[in-house]
């Protein structure tokens, strides 16, 4: 009995230790298992921060390689300034302002500008003092009537890229200007008996008598100025406050010249007279010139500016002077009118300057913007644009042309945005 008792306790021992076995052995293959996933998990992280060490370290060597090229770029360029003894050391700089922008950039300028040029005269007043009329197309005297010209708004627009290449840029401009002058003059043989006005753009052989005085004159005088410009810019810094752009390129002007004038006549009794002398010059040429730079310190600065250009091209002009012998004012056209017409073709040589000069003001717009404020004086100048056409068709008086200047001059705020 005892034998069987002994029997079935080893037995009940033997099978308790079997399952305490059992689930030791599936416990240390669970926590094997956990290990092991603990690991490979730990591998993958190792293996992404490895990706990203080799990203960081392609991006420091391409930093590093942009930095030696410009260091170098910056040496041999001061190696070539050490050649000219006294000279300031230029350097390039790309110019940018502090933003993270693309590279594009647009301005817009208001002008106030006003014509000033050689102005065909169209009257001459004063008093004969009862002596035979006193002026003529051969013999003007007296006080010179013009068509006078008022301050005009114009404006500007650009648009440019910086280039992916230190202190070079590209730019596209366009300039629109028009103004108007007029002149009105009346005899009303009140004031002064002996006061005359004398038409001096009407031909002296359209009637009788070499006297042109007339008792009302009405003129119109109308410049139109367009120009495009193609330029390619280059930034030179000579030191931290003081850099200079250089730019060249292809510029296209349009300037047309219009003149009317109406007048009643005196020495003709029932005589009206009109006149239109216009000119066109369209012209392509060659355009360089520099603007300066100085910063004064906090954002403030003064600018300098100057530019050359030459224009070839063709100019065309007409005039019309007709004599209407018949109305006051000009009426129907009859057998005792007369009627000038000439036009003319001609290849042209214009040369040109520009110049201006003002304060200016930079500010930046957080990351990405920067404004740029300039106001100042600006002149446009060019030599021999107007070519008048006198006396015309006439055998006696063959037709001249008269060559004078233009000038375009007044106030220009510019507003300059880099993004």
């Amino acid at each position: 009995m005892r034998t069987l008792v002994f029997a079935l306790t080893a037995v009940l021992c033997v099978s308790a230790f079997s399952v305490v076995a059992e689930q030791s052995v599936d416990e240390r293959f669970q926590q094997m298992e956990k290990r092991l996933k603990e690991v490979l998990e730990g591998r993958e992280q190792d293996r992404k921060r490895i990706d990203e060490l080799e990203r960081q370290n392609k991006a420091l060597t391409s930093r590093t390689a942009t930095i030696r090229q410009g260091e170098a770029m910056q040496k041999a360029v001061n190696n070539a300034g050490d050649k000219y003894a006294g000279a300031p050391k230029a350097f390039l700089y790309d110019g940018l302002p502090a933003v993270k922008g693309t590279g594009l950039f647009v301005d817009a300028s208001f002008l106030y500008m006003k014509a000033a040029t050689d102005q065909q005269t169209v009257a001459f007043t004063g008093s004969n003092q009862g002596t035979a009329p006193f002026v003529s197309s051969l013999n003007p005297v007296g006080e010179q009537k013009d068509n006078d010209f008022n301050y005009t708004p114009a404006f500007r627009v650009g648009i440019g890229y910086r280039l992916p290449y230190p202190a070079w840029d590209i730019k596209a401009e366009y300039t629109h200007f028009k103004t108007e002058g007029d002149l009105g003059l009346a005899d009303n043989n009140t004031a002064d008996p002996n006061y005359v006005i004398a038409d001096v753009t009407m031909n002296p052989n359209a009637a009788p008598s070499s006297a042109v005085n007339v008792r009302f004159l009405r003129s119109k005088e109308t410049i139109k100025y367009d120009t495009l410009d193609f330029m390619l810019g280059h930034t030179s810094k000579f030191d931290e406050r003081f850099d200079v752009r250089f730019q060249t390129g292809f510029s296209y002007m349009k300037y047309s010249h219009d003149l009317k004038v109406q007048s009643s006549g005196v020495s003709l009794p029932g005589a009206g007279h009109r006149y239109s002398n216009d000119q066109d010059f369209r012209g392509y040429g060659l355009k360089f010139g520099m603007e300066g730079n100085f910063d004064a310190g906090h954002g403030f600065g003064v600018y300098g500016a100057g530019d050359g250009v030459m224009y070839v091209g063709e100019y065309k002009a007409r005039i019309i002077d007709q004599v209407d012998n018949i109305g006051v004012p000009p009426g129907p056209f009859g057998p005792a009118d007369v009627r000038n017409y000439w036009t003319r073709h001609l290849d042209a040589l214009i040369p040109g300057i520009q110049g201006g000069a003002g304060v200016t003001y930079n500010h930046r717009f957080g990351e990405y913007l920067n404004l740029k404020i300039k106001i100042g004086y600006e002149f446009n100048h060019y030599f021999g644009l107007n070519r008048a056409v006198v006396n015309v068709n006439n055998a006696v008086h063959p037709p001249e042309r008269s060559n004078s200047d233009v000038t375009i001059h007044g106030l220009a705020v510019n507003f300059k945005f880099d993004f």
